[in-house]
């Protein structure tokens, strides 16, 4: 009976872990890299073509990206004990995109979100044409948790439970015009 038990709560850990992993696993540097070119397309609609006399329709990017797995399994059998491990990794990330309108493919993408920075840019639009250097910056955040237990009597009471939280956060730096290499 116990290794059933011990059986059937693996099982259940897995299946939340596999669920997990697969509601964030999109939430990755090529969704925000595509969401950015998305709304750098609206920007450049919202402040049309480029012109003689106007500033560089490009912006830099600083993008850094963390991603927190956290385990925790408990038993609780004449007394308690638990178990958790926390791993975080770190990307980071910097390039030069273009202000374009052919950016828009990137907005019919299955997973695009708002980053933030069309409405930045929608509000620096004056001082962008005046000549000036907009910083923007925005941070962006997905989690989920699943867990998994069982709790049963026989003579006396025992329960084992799983827990697995995944977060992965976003942070990004836009400066436009780009510093002049």
């Amino acid at each position: 009976m116990p290794r059933f038990v011990i059986a059937l709560v693996v099982c259940l850990f897995w299946a939340a872990y596999a669920h997990a992993q697969e509601t964030v696993y999109k939430y990755d540097l090529d969704t925000i890299d595509s969401s950015i070119k998305c709304e750098l397309s609206r920007v450049a609609s919202r402040y049309g073509p480029a012109r003689a006399g106007r500033p560089t329709m490009k912006v830099s990017l600083e993008v850094t990206g963390t991603e927190t797995v956290t385990k925790k399994v408990s038993v609780d059998f004449f007394g308690n004990a638990s178990y958790e491990t926390s791993r975080k990794n770190i990307v980071g990330n910097s390039w030069t995109r273009n202000i374009h309108e052919k950016n828009r493919v990137n907005c019919g993408k299955s997973f695009v979100v708002d980053v933030g920075l069309y409405s930045c840019m929608q509000q620096e639009r004056g001082r962008f044409f005046e000549g000036r250097t907009v910083t923007c910056g925005t941070s962006t955040s997905a989690s989920t948790q699943a867990g998994a237990g069982v709790k049963f009597v026989w003579f006396i009471e025992t329960k084992i439970e799983g827990n697995l939280v995944i977060k992965r956060e976003w942070e990004i730096k836009l400066k436009a015009p780009p510093s002049a290499a």
